[in-house]
């Protein structure tokens, strides 16, 4: 499956999301601007790592980092029997899975998330790579005030 590239409408930052993201709001990683993972319809492979990936066709031209392996690569031009067959702007689907206030669920542990969440709280897992967060610490289960603390260690 193909990791689409498209642009942060808030902030212009570089964005890639698997292909199963189109059609879904998302927060941009940096600016939390909600931003719709665009349809794509420019499908083609990083010359330097292979990686599947796909651009919507107004990002023809544009340069892009490899979300793979940070290869610099600009996305090519549409060929020209694709773009007849292909509409310029097609229609926005609202499904049952991508309704804005419809809520996320994690793929690793099927725990409800914040919508345009990142990380699950629940299981630690990347929500849009499926990767998992490196903890160092324990997480904390209740908050516990330092009397509560010092009257278990005594």
């Amino acid at each position: 499956m193909a990791d689409i590239l498209f642009i942060c409408t808030g902030c212009a930052k570089h964005l890639a999301v698997d292909q199963a993201g189109v059609g879904v709001i998302i927060a941009c990683t940096t600016c939390g601007q909600k931003v719709l993972v665009p349809n794509a319809s420019i499908f083609f492979s990083c010359s330097h790592c292979h990686a599947e990936l796909a651009a919507p066709p107004g990002l023809a031209g544009e340069e892009f980092n490899c979300p793979s392996c940070e290869g610099v690569l600009v996305v090519p031009m549409q060929e020209e029997d694709e773009s007849s067959s292909v509409s310029e702007d097609p229609p926005e689907t609202v499904n049952e899975q991508n309704r804005p206030d419809a809520p996320q669920v994690c793929s690793s542990c099927g725990q409800e998330t914040a919508r345009g969440a990142v990380v699950c709280t629940a299981c630690g897992a990347y929500l849009l790579t499926g990767g998992t967060v490196h903890r160092k610490y324990k997480p904390v289960t209740r908050a516990t005030s330092l009397e509560e603390e010092l009257r278990g260690s005594a």
